[in-house]
């Protein structure tokens, strides 16, 4: 966070530089709505699914009208397109699929509505309106923003509502697959929350502004009862590979904080989940444009209360015995299923959601942290310096306790970051990477980029 003493030179500085202003009303937690209340009125009245890119930055990310993030689709083009492409046009992806997790307790229940599993399985339990209500929204502050050449679209016009450069706003709510068997009635096995969440993203061409994505949640209370102990999370399985690689090989880490460049041994909170390739994949013994040198990452970069976070990530897998995370000795996760990686029914979602556990680093999976109230290892010590040295990872990034009462909003917003040359040195994990001993590989990479990125999105949120 900026300190108080440098706020107003922030401030200064924004308004000489144009810095883009996300909003002068921004919601405020637990106002009450006027929003009429929806309801699927037959099986025809079928949700318009859809998906967009943004693309006027340096990191293409892939958004869509059901909660989810990472997609080869896009409603414009016919062709495929990135997913979580860093840089723009260099053919590097950094995910697969993605997406909002949402829980709360309702009656001694545990509710739980999902865009994407804990095991990267589609949800399917946010849904949007039909079309066109049901469409993404795509507005831009630039006097005109033009289509990609193959684009089957329109170009953008000016609107005075655009807070940047390319704004997509959709909105999607739980309740509204009720008559398809989809989820969200008593026809299908969830019971929903009864939420309408209005997801408003943005993206910046400036210098400053170009290597991160901002995504506003507006999550509505449309039901009648109040959520207790609401929790969120932004659920990511991010894919690190270019056009040659794997993504058996990945990476994740939690930054907390860093040095602020405002330096005077100030410090920025980030809470910062992120994921790369485990050494770039360099080609030659050097990286080019479309070695995956860089780092992914997501933050909550505005949050109403006393947030409590909490960072999970595991590797899932069909045999149990793989299939694994760290926990707590003492977690709140309890897996039916004998594993302890792959969070499976809506108990198991809510709980690695709320348990308030910050995982140690997954390159220090082959180190037994027992003394420090962690689970041991896995028992194999082969598959603990597999798991250490990388793999196909996902992580869980979430938040809360909130409380949500009918008719009520609760505003967050988070920043998708990227950073360059995270690695710098090809020949950085093939010399020192030791799974018992990571450090001298740890030293070796650079999070400056990506950390000041993910600074920059933090003041452009705050930005008046």
């Amino acid at each position: 966070m900026l300190i108080p003493s440098e706020l107003g030179r922030f401030v200064l500085v924004a308004a000489l530089t144009g810095l883009p202003v996300l909003s002068e009303a921004r919601p405020v937690a637990g106002q009450r709505t006027s929003r009429p209340r929806y309801q699927a009125g037959s099986a025809l009245d079928l949700p318009y699914i859809t998906f967009r890119v943004h693309r006027v930055g340096n990191l293409g990310l892939n958004i869509s009208n059901t909660g989810y993030l990472g997609d080869r689709r896009d409603a414009c083009i016919s062709t495929p397109v990135p997913s979580l492409e860093f840089p723009i046009n260099s053919h590097v992806e950094y995910n697969y699929a993605g997406g909002l997790w949402v829980g709360a307790v309702v009656d001694d229940d545990t509710l739980v509505s999902l865009a994407i599993t804990g095991g990267s399985g589609v949800g399917a339990e946010f849904f949007p309106y039909p079309y066109p209500r049901g469409d993404i929204l795509e507005r831009t502050n630039r006097p005109i923003l033009r289509q990609q050449p193959n684009s089957s679209c329109a170009d953008v016009l000016f609107s005075a509502d655009a807070v940047s450069e390319q704004d997509f706003v959709a909105v999607y709510s739980d309740t509204l697959g009720r008559n398809l068997g989809l989820g969200g009635g008593s026809d299908s096995d969830q019971r929903p929350l009864g939420i309408e969440i209005t997801q408003k993203s943005y993206s910046w061409s400036t210098e400053y502004a170009r290597d991160f994505v901002l995504i506003e949640f507006e999550v509505e209370n449309v039901g009648t009862d109040t959520l207790l102990e609401l929790y969120m999370g932004l659920f990511m399985d991010q894919d690190v590979l270019g056009p040659t690689g794997t993504y058996q090989d990945d990476i994740t880490g939690f930054t907390h904080s860093v040095p602020s460049p405002i330096g005077e041994g100030f410090r920025d909170t980030l809470n910062l989940a992120w994921i790369a390739d485990n050494d770039g994949d360099p080609i030659g013994g050097r990286y080019n444009a479309q070695c995956p040198s860089g780092v992914t990452g997501v933050r909550v970069v505005q949050a109403p209360g006393n947030v409590q976070f909490a960072f999970n990530w595991w590797i899932s897998n069909a045999n149990t015995s793989r299939d694994w995370g760290p926990h707590k000795r003492n977690t709140k996760v309890t897996f039916a299923g004998g594993n302890l990686g792959t969070p499976g029914s809506d108990k198991e979602h809510y709980a690695t959601m709320s348990n308030g556990e910050f995982d140690y680093p997954q390159w220090e999976s082959a180190l037994d942290h027992s003394l420090e109230g962690w689970l041991p290892p896995v028992s194999n010590p082969v598959l603990a310096r597999d798991l250490a040295d990388g793999f196909d990872t996902r992580y869980l990034l979430s938040f809360g306790p909130f409380t949500l009462y009918p008719d009520s909003m609760l505003p967050l917003t988070i920043a998708v970051v990227g950073g360059e040359d995270f690695h710098t040195d090809p020949g950085n994990f093939s010399n020192y990477f030791d799974p018992l001993d990571p450090q001298p590989w740890l030293d070796r990479l650079n999070l400056d980029d990506f950390a000041l990125n993910a600074i920059w999105a933090g003041w452009v949120y705050d930005s008046p």
